[in-house]
């Protein structure tokens, strides 16, 4: 019996034949019509991102690593934005702000330097950079001005 503990319940040998083929045939064409869809309708949204992504780092002259960490915050704000539960929504907020506080100036993230210069916003619980913030382009905010933003 092997692994399983129960004893088959197809005993007949040319049922048992049957049975393997039939699923094997019905596994190959679930497996070829996933492989079709996918091709059809995810590769071309995965090369688009991925397209979307060069062209970003290209045009900003930044480090994958960099922004898809900015991306990674951007991603979990609105996440959390998204949140039914009022109070998940502010534990979260208050774990990303507590994450940012414990940081040293100049350490990894010191291209969010902006945050230093930053207001609160009270409304969303969200910190807003203020216009002149240091660290980036200061007529929009900076880069993580322009994640908060979002």
């Amino acid at each position: 019996m092997g692994q399983n503990s129960k004893p088959p319940e197809i005993y007949d040998a040319n049922k048992r034949e049957a049975l393997i083929c039939a699923t094997f045939r019905r596994a190959l064409n679930l497996e070829e019509e996933i492989a079709a869809l996918v091709a059809e309708h995810i590769k071309p949204l995965k090369d688009d991102l991925k397209e979307a992504w060069g062209d970003a780092k290209a045009k900003l002259n930044m480090p994958t690593k960099d922004l898809k960490l900015q991306y990674a915050i951007f991603r979990r704000q609105h996440e959390v934005l998204a949140f039914d539960d009022e109070a998940e929504r502010n534990r979260c907020q208050d774990a990303a702000a507590e994450i940012f506080a414990a940081l040293e100036k100049g350490q990894m993230l010191n291209f969010l330097d902006v945050l230093e210069a930053a207001d609160r916003d009270e409304t969303d619980g969200f910190t807003k950079a203020a216009p002149a913030a240091k660290g980036g382009d200061t007529k929009n905010g900076g880069a993580a001005a322009g994640m908060a933003k979002h």
